[in-house]
């Protein structure tokens, strides 16, 4: 991947300064890296909200994995299929790697390679929605929001967003938000 002098230069401001400058909808929003404050404060919100749908019946992902197994919801002939997929997947990558003279088959090759990937997110998205429904997720969703509502800010005004974080969670633009909760996401993951 290429990149010009000025990419680079925007890339080197954004991971200097741990912020960001960026349209979303008809706003230019400025994220700044959470400060250590607030991601204390996100931890002790996580831990509230874990403890909070532990009483409120949510199972957390230990017992979810127990339940999956009393249920069989995974399957031993699933478990089969998906380390026999892993195991071919991983040695097609290496049958490509060694097949560099004819083009024929590489094509034939990654094709059997994406047909084995589709067959292994298959398995695992049976398996990860499950997980989608535990006391961790909540919490975890929950600490984001909280992150993304104190790193946001106005860029002329260099002020939050949301004055208050219950504004932010009952913000009536819910695209606006969505999208500014999406853009925090690859920010604070550092994806460019």
């Amino acid at each position: 991947m290429e990149l010009t002098h000025e990419e680079v230069e925007r890339y080197i401001d954004q991971i200097s300064s741990g912020s960001k400058i960026l349209d979303i909808g008809d706003e230019v929003v400025l994220f700044k890296f959470p400060s250590r404050y607030d991601l204390m404060r996100a931890r002790r919100l996580y831990d509230k909200e874990y403890n909070d749908s532990i009483e409120e019946g949510l199972l957390s992902v230990d017992k979810m994995k127990e339940l999956m197994k009393d249920r069989n919801l995974l399957t031993p002939e699933d478990r089969r299929k998906l380390l026999s997929a892993k195991s071919k997947l991983e040695a097609q990558k290496v049958l490509l790697a060694k097949t560099v003279k004819v083009k024929a088959n590489q094509d034939r090759i990654k094709g059997i390679i994406h047909k084995l990937e589709d067959e292994i997110r298959i398995i695992e998205i049976k398996e990860r929605s499950k997980f989608s429904m535990t006391a961790e997720t909540k919490a975890e969703e929950y600490k984001i929001l909280y992150l993304c509502w104190s790193s946001a800010y106005n860029f002329m005004t260099e002020e939050l967003l949301w004055s208050e974080f219950d504004l932010f969670l009952n913000e009536y633009r819910l695209v606006f938000r969505q999208n500014v909760i999406s853009e925090f996401i690859l920010f604070y993951g550092g994806i460019p």
